[in-house]
């Protein structure tokens, strides 16, 4: 009978894994990509109530024809007084500005013309 070789053992088989330069580079550089990838700003739930309600007053103002009083008005009464509006690039109210504002506009087109409107909450 003939004994069978068995493969000798190095130092590195020993070990356990070894990682080479190349692959630690490459796990580097892995790494900075993901790290580098910018998180989404988490969105308060006031910020979106606010915006919801500036939304709301867009498509309650776009259904039919609105004045600018009638205008001032809701915004006054829905959004209180820190709020802002221009209308047709004039600003017909005008509110307490603070460090934390949100904006919403849009472009209401009425068989006697078109108005654009801005809304500017802070709070």
């Amino acid at each position: 009978m003939s004994k069978k070789k068995t493969p000798q053992k190095g130092k590195n088989a020993e070990k356990g894994f070894v990682i080479s330069i190349e692959a630690v580079i490459s796990l580097i550089i892995f790494s900075l990509i993901i790290l580098s990838i910018a998180l989404p700003q988490k969105v308060s739930l006031i910020e979106l109530s606010i915006i919801q309600q500036q939304n709301d007053l867009l498509r309650v103002w776009g259904t039919k024809e609105t004045t600018e009083q009638e205008i001032i008005n809701d915004a006054k009464q829905l959004l209180g007084e820190n709020v802002s509006l221009i209308i047709n690039s004039k600003e017909v109210l005008l509110g307490k500005k603070t460090n934390t504002c949100y904006s919403s506009s849009g472009e209401m087109i009425y068989e006697t013309g078109k108005m654009e409107i801005t809304i500017i909450s802070c709070y």
